[in-house]
């Protein structure tokens, strides 16, 4: 990601495939500035399959995003 994207320009980006529950950039602990990617929580599985699809490798804020599925199983029982 561009590190100037916000939260808020990730959200209004995955918003247009589907409802976005959070969005989060990942920044460096002692400086603040941000580490180039984020963690976006959709409302279903279905959107963010489909927000993986539509949105990897296009351009965003002057960069071209990766945007892969969890890795994880879901939550643990």
């Amino acid at each position: 990601l561009s590190y100037s994207t916000t939260g808020n320009d990730l959200e209004a980006l995955f918003e247009k495939i589907g409802g976005v529950v959070k969005a989060e950039i990942v920044c460096h602990s002692r400086s603040n500035r941000s580490k180039g990617y984020a963690f976006v929580e959709m409302d279903n599985t279905n959107d963010a399959r489909k927000a993986a699809d539509t949105l990897h490798d296009q351009d965003f804020m002057g960069r071209k995003i990766i945007v892969n599925g969890a890795k994880s199983a879901g939550p643990k029982a």
